[in-house]
């Protein structure tokens, strides 16, 4: 799916939208290391933006509020797509972070597939969407679900996934408590809780979770796993989904491995939105509405 803002013959714009968990558990740990999940991806409002130039040779990033390291998902991203394609030139990507970093909501997955399609329109390489679920895999977990329909039910290590259709009667409130989550470090702490390898926990019936989906945000069983460790760790992150709740949200929950948690309102309680932006925005720096894209 392409989401085009601008392009030019040798340059496109292009949105990398943030993705939320609604629903995540982790079943056990696979034999080859990976952990087993079943989740519900959920793809938002919020987004970085990308400008990319096809330039004669070379890779160079510009990103004015954040410093990527060497190594990122773009560089890998670019070098994935020339050892496919045969491509033989360079780019420059002009970056604007409007995820957090660190936050459970794939920003720098997002990115990278993001890249991916840019120099798939860009250089007329003509790759499937198919084509790519491969390299994307290669770059993350979920970096496929960015080339997939906005909702879906996620499992194995995060790379299957079986859309479901979307739902836009949602109004959504985002805080980054500022507390920058280590995947690794996550999944350590659950490993360490007891919890055995290989598959151990059942997963959801086949249907369950896209049923789940169609109901009432306040009727929703859905959960994370990672706050039983994150809470602990970081009382903040506890703090917030707590604020969320208080203000009135629906449903609140930590996304991903932490730290971002986010409250869901019904369209009717728009001002309820508005109200915890402002009040909640004086307590939390990044704070703020969102609603589910198509």
């Amino acid at each position: 799916m392409y989401n085009v803002l601008n392009m030019t013959e040798h340059s496109v714009f292009l949105p990398a939208y943030a993705k939320i968990n609604l629903h995540l558990r982790v079943l056990g740990k696979r034999k080859d290391g990976y952990h087993e999940i079943e989740s519900v991806f959920q793809r938002i409002s919020i987004a970085d933006s990308l400008l990319v130039r096809l330039v004669p040779s070379g890779f160079s990033v510009h990103c004015p509020n954040f410093e990527l390291p060497v190594e990122n998902t773009l560089r890998r991203a670019f070098e994935l797509f020339k050892a496919t394609t045969g491509f033989s030139g360079g780019v420059n990507v002009s970056l604007v972070k409007g995820i957090p970093v660190g936050a459970g909501l794939g920003g720098g997955s997002s990115d990278a597939v993001e890249l991916l399609k840019a120099l798939n329109i860009l250089t007329g390489a003509g790759l499937s969407l198919s084509e790519m679920q491969p390299l994307a895999l290669q770059i993350g977990s979920d970096c496929p679900f960015f080339l997939q329909e906005p909702v879906a039910v996620v499992s194995g290590r995060g790379e299957v996934f079986s859309p479901i259709d979307a739902r836009l009667d949602c109004l959504g409130v985002l805080i980054f408590p500022d507390v920058h989550s280590s995947s690794a470090e996550a999944y350590s702490l659950l490993d360490k809780r007891n919890r055995c390898h290989g598959n151990c926990f059942k997963k959801s019936p086949d249907g369950f979770l896209a049923e789940q989906y169609k109901l009432d945000f306040s009727k929703w069983c859905f959960v994370n796993d990672f706050e039983e460790v994150l809470f602990e760790k970081h009382s903040e992150v506890l703090q917030a989904k707590s604020a969320l709740l208080s203000a009135g949200a629906d449903f609140a929950l930590m996304s991903g491995s932490g730290s971002s948690v986010f409250g869901l309102f019904p369209l009717s309680k728009s001002e309820l939105v508005k109200k915890a932006c402002e009040e909640l925005g004086q307590i939390w720096k990044f704070c703020k509405p969102f609603v589910f894209t198509v």
